[in-house]
């Protein structure tokens, strides 16, 4: 909306107290133009039930295109007056005056609006007068309005409720005028002005919005203060709801349908204390009859938009903000929704004729995607409805337009169809039927897809869809099988790596309006099986530091490199010495610019180096630098989200540090389990406790920098291309830290423990989290590949059954489904079931929950980073087929990776279908189960369904460690 351009005539102070027109019927002056606009609560308009009122309304008028003889008017609209068919001036706001784009948005407050029947507008101009007129408001608190904002070009207030300050945000065309567009930081934060209030403790209120949503999980607008039941906060959840947020009061409520992305939506939250309407788009989502204490909101109230307490996260665009001091009726809240729409039905079209409406029929014909131009005389008609009828359906195409033009759609024959003119006077309608034939004028793309056989998995792949075809070809690419990172750019595909060894299957869909040609190719995958070790870059002299982290490479011993300058042809001395006798010296020589590289091979153990480095030339000998206390051993990172930072385990914090087992913040400090006071160095307590048993077997020094950030998605932990280090991001923290311990490439391997805040309704698709996490999974694990070369192996856990009470419906089911499918996608990659570890947590672990499940990941770690190979399974049980039994069609064959052990108890923990009972009985038999349904049939099964489970019904492995659950699996 645009404040900048709001004058304000009003020709009443209240409604109740009209004023008349200056000009009485019959008694205009010559140049004084006059027109009719019918307000319709019937069947015909905007049904009201008969005899309902509303009063005080602010009705928006528009004037678009040749609806309105802009030239017969003042160039600001100063003329424009409107009365009731009394001859009772009306005020008005002109929120947009435009007429050199033809568009007018006014408001005009109606004193009354009854339901079951028509009332008339008189609407007056003349471009040589101003009309004489009173002061009032259109809004005002005697309307029920509290603050008002029309945002756009400008943040303002009407009411001057609240002074608003906006923070980078832009405009955008909006609902009505411009709106304000806002991106994740941006947003706009208001304050009282002095004497000014919001509603206030359980006052009844409502508060609405026009809102177009481009990315889920954001606030919209926010108002009150973050204190118990003290705030009214509508939010755009995912799946792609409407969420108010009112801090667990009985003004909190959810929409139940889905709520569009991408496009205009009207929202509404009414309260009144003890009942709770959500409305969207005026129709009735949901209702909350008292659940929660009442809202207790305090009087110096703030109000965010696109954020709360300036953390904005929302992307989208905001028009049409409104906070009332009155719970509105539905009716109301409908009307705003009508009127304030693209195709309102109270209000019909600016009439200034007798004459009945009339438009040429006779029948048109164009070829597809050109276009027509239709000019009719809508005469006397109230409403107006250009309308095109292709295949039994009908597309509204304009609203009370003399004049349209028609682009025929894309059609794969020549295809009759019918454009209607429709047109309601009165309660009587017309219908003008004109035919309509549409020839086929532009051909499919002619699309070749140019792609290897095979490809290394490695080296970046090109796949080209060469596609010949009129008008703007659009391209969408879909892969599958293997684990692929690619990104796709118009017609090309670029591969860049591949995770496992398979087919994958790369298709293109391409259009130009029309009809859709797909072309697919599978190119088989063949990643090496091991990459070969890619050294650190030479670290600088002047960056040599007392107390740095060297890590082993392939073998025993970790490699130092040293670049630097000194004179030319000088002798270059790296001579290293550890604490228990060890000494070793490394010459070279610099060249004749006196540039130099030194390696050295320090053996990993427990022991502290002391590195210096000498240059000697004609007998003069320079020490260029000197560091001490160097260690070299292990590195890992630790990343996702609570259960990865894991420091919420209880009260007492274990004691245990060690010189050998090292984190990075800023500098080398020895890890700790969690910080305390002025301490630095925390990695959790499993991260801790998996250092120290690697450090007592092993005897090696151990690094562990843990990124983790809790309540975090995965989205939220992608790489930003464009900056990979900015310490904004998530990624960018941990890679800024990894890069200053020098550790990018000793790397040996990430914990990866997250994936709570994607059970739900969190992911950045609009629907839920498990939809993209394989995706980003896959993605975030590329990055690492470029940022961490040397890393071995990936341990991600797999989570607990709607853990930290996240879900909706078993949306959490289906995300530990997709965990356990990942190894399917990527090798490298080592799975580990939370399930079993007790104690357990539900949310987060106690002590002794976190330290087994660092008992359970040694085992693994050990296999991979130091070739101990367990003689037992150290893995949990992974689902490899169901099958049904030829035989015996009652009979399902469950087949594991490995042994599994059967008690009868875990019968409740297998559904058919998603039901429960239908499995009688069961065995194991080494890798299998046999499960005897009651009745043959079903389509799909299910391990452990999160709604009803119990840590006393697990299946096993031989091993003793829980299975990795499963959700859906079709049977074969």
């Amino acid at each position: 909306m645009n404040p900048g351009l709001t004058s304000v005539f009003l020709i009443t102070a209240l409604a109740t107290a009209p004023v008349t027109s200056t000009w009485p019927a019959g008694h205009y002056k010559a140049d004084v133009h006059e027109g009719r606009i019918t307000l319709k609560t019937t069947q015909t308009g905007f049904p009201i039930p008969a005899g309902q009122v509303i009063r005080d309304y602010p009705l928006l008028v528009r004037f678009d295109g040749d609806q309105f003889p802009w030239d017969e008017a003042n160039p600001d609209g100063s003329d424009i007056a409107f009365e009731t068919d009394a001859h009772i001036s009306l005020p008005v706001s002109i929120e947009e005056w435009n007429p050199k784009a033809k568009r007018a948005a006014i408001w005009v407050r109606i004193p009354l609006i009854t339901g079951g029947e028509r009332q008339t507008l008189i609407v007056k101009w003349g471009k040589s007068t101003k009309h004489q007129q009173a002061t009032g408001l259109v809004f005002d608190s005697s309307n029920g309005f509290s603050s008002v904002l029309h945002l756009g070009d400008e943040s303002i207030d009407v009411l001057g409720t609240l002074s608003l300050r906006p923070d980078g945000i832009g405009t955008t065309p909006g609902t009505i005028g411009n709106a304000s567009r806002f991106r994740q930081g941006s947003g706009i934060a208001g304050t009282l002005q002095n004497g000014k209030s919001l509603p206030a403790g359980s006052q009844s209120s409502t508060t609405s919005a026009w809102v177009r949503v481009r990315k889920s999980n954001g606030t919209i607008v926010g108002w009150g203060k973050e204190a118990a039941q003290g705030k009214v906060v509508m939010q755009f959840r995912s799946p792609a709801h409407i969420n108010m947020d009112c801090y667990f009061s009985d003004a909190s409520i959810k929409s139940i349908s889905k709520a569009p992305v991408g496009e205009w939506m009207h929202v509404s939250h009414v309260y009144t204390k003890g009942e709770t309407k959500l409305y969207i788009n005026g129709r009735l989502e949901a209702t909350n009859t008292g659940r929660g204490a009442p809202l207790a909101i305090a009087e110096s109230s703030r109000l965010w938009l696109g954020g709360w307490y300036g953390n904005y996260d929302f992307d989208g665009d905001i028009d049409e903000v409104r906070i009332s001091n009155v719970a509105r009726s539905a009716a109301w809240v409908g009307l705003d929704a009508d009127t304030q729409g693209p195709s309102p039905r109270l209000t019909g079209r600016l009439v200034r004729s007798d004459s009945s409406p009339s438009v040429p029929t006779s029948p048109l014909t164009v070829d597809e995607g050109g276009s027509i131009q239709i000019t009719s005389d809508l005469g006397n008609a109230d409403k107006a409805y250009w309308e095109l009828i292709d295949g039994g359906k009908t597309h509204i195409l304009a609203t009370d337009q003399n004049r349209i033009k028609v682009t025929a759609p894309r059609v794969t024959n020549t295809t009759p169809m019918t454009l209607r003119l429709r047109t309601i006077t009165g309660d009587t309608e017309k219908i003008q039927n004109i035919p309509l034939t549409v020839r086929e004028a532009i051909a499919d793309p002619d699309v070749t897809l140019v792609a290897p056989s095979t490809w290394d998995g490695r080296t970046p792949a090109f796949i080209r869809a060469d596609a010949h075809g009129k008008g703007q070809l659009n391209y969408r690419w879909n892969v599958t099988g293997p684990g692929v990172a690619y990104e796709a750019s118009g017609n090309v595909l670029r591969l860049n790596r591949g995770f496992k060894a398979g087919d994958v299957s790369v298709r293109v869909d391409v259009d130009n309006g029309g009809k859709v040609v797909t072309r697919d190719v599978l190119i088989r995958v063949a990643p090496p099986s091991k990459d070969a070790w890619q050294d650190a870059p030479p670290i600088q002299v002047a960056e040599l530091s007392n107390g740095m982290f060297v890590s082993r490479g392939v073998g025993s011993t970790g490699k130092v490199s040293i670049t630097g300058s000194t004179r030319a042809g000088a002798t270059i001395d790296l001579r290293a010495a550890s604490k228990d006798g060890w000494i070793r010296a490394i010459k070279t020589s610099a060249n004749a610019k006196g540039t130099f590289t030194v390696h050295m091979d320090l053996p990993a153990r427990l022991t502290l180096y002391t590195l210096q480095l000498v240059s000697t030339e004609n007998g003069k000998t320079d020490v260029l630098a000197s560091v001490s206390d160097i260690q070299c051993g292990d590195a890992f990172i630790i990343m996702g989200q609570s259960n990865a930072v894991a420091t919420d385990f209880g009260p007492t914090t274990p004691p245990f540090t060690s010189p050998w087992i090292q984190t990075f913040t800023d500098k080398f400090v020895p890890a700790r389990y969690r910080n305390a006071d002025s301490q630095s160095g925390e990695i959790g307590y499993w991260g801790m406790e998996l250092a120290r048993k690697l450090l007592t077997k092993h005897k090696l020094p151990i690094c562990i920098i843990n990124g983790a950030v809790g309540g975090t998605r995965i989205d939220q932990h992608q790489r930003l291309e464009s900056n990979p280090s900015d310490t904004t991001t998530l990624y960018g923290r941990l890679l800024s830290r990894v890069a200053g311990a020098r550790l990018q490439h000793g790397i040996r391997g990430i914990f990866w423990h997250q994936g709570e805040n994607d059970q739900g309704a969190d992911g950045p698709s609009g629907g839920f989290g498990h939809e993209t996490y394989r995706e980003l999974f896959i993605s975030l694990s590329h990055a690492w590949s470029m940022d961490y070369p040397n890393s071995q192996m990936t341990y991600l856990f797999q989570i607990w059954p709607k853990s930290c009470a996240m879900g909706i419906d078993g949306s959490d089911n289906v995300l530990r489904d997709v965990q356990r499918s990942l190894p399917d996608a990527m090798d490298r990659l080592a799975i580990m079931s939370t399930l079993g570890i007790d104690p357990p947590g539900g949310c987060h672990y106690p002590a002794d929950g976190y330290a087994m499940m660092a008992n359970l990941i040694y085992p693994l770690v050990e296999q991979h980073t130091y070739g101990i190979k367990s003689k037992t399974t150290v893995t949990p049980p992974r689902l490899v087929s169901v099958t049904r039994d030829k035989a015996k069609p009652s009979t399902i064959v469950v087949t594991f990776d490995q042994p599994v052990f059967w008690t009868d108890s875990l019968r409740s923990e297998f559904l058919i279908d998603g039901k429960r009972g239908l499995v009688q009985r069961g065995a194991s038999h080494k890798n299998t189960l046999r499960l005897e349904l009651s009745t043959p049939g079903g389509s799909t099964l299910t391990y452990l369904d999160s709604a009803t489970w119990s840590q006393q019904r697990l299946l096993r492995g031989s091993n003793g460690i829980a299975a990795l659950t499963f959700t859906g699996i079709p049977i074969r």
